[in-house]
């Protein structure tokens, strides 16, 4: 049985914009961290959702994509073409984006440059038995020990 995708809403991250060193088809770069370890996900959703720092010990990284919205239509750079870099730090999971000269690429780049999208989401998939619950003062709470894959 395929286990079904899940998105976390993430946290309300800092995307930092590089115009500096643009490459030719690209319009730029942007970074920051698509997950931070040990952080609470965005209020609004349903529960809290905490990713361990341990949450990515032995996922394969190598063909994670970065999408627009979550939609295969509009990709905006993947780790085996080069033109999306992650690494794992005490922090997180932090990329590297090279922004395509595309619409959605200058759409998605110039929100973040006005200040339109501030934060990152991502998909992914739980390990059997990777995550845990129990009751937090206002709604539950979940923390990801271990994931499957991403994205």
């Amino acid at each position: 049985m395929t286990k079904k995708t899940e998105i976390n809403f993430g946290i309300d991250s800092k995307l930092e914009i590089r115009d500096a060193n643009k490459k030719a088809g690209f319009i730029g770069q942007i970074a920051g961290y698509a997950i931070v370890f040990n952080k609470p996900s965005v209020p609004n959703a349903p529960f809290i959702e905490y990713i361990s720092s341990s949450a990515l010990n032995n996922v394969d990284l190598s063909d994670v994509l970065a999408l627009y919205n979550h939609d295969y239509a509009n990709v905006l750079g993947r780790v085996d073409a080069g033109t999306l870099k992650l690494s794992i730090d005490n922090v997180g999971l932090h990329f590297v984006l090279d922004m395509p000269d595309t619409t959605v690429g200058h759409d998605v780049y110039n929100n973040i440059k006005a200040g339109n999208l501030k934060g990152m989401s991502f998909g992914f998939v739980v390990a059997d038995g990777g995550d845990s619950w129990r009751q937090g003062a206002s709604k539950p709470i979940r923390t990801i020990n271990q994931l499957q894959t991403l994205g």
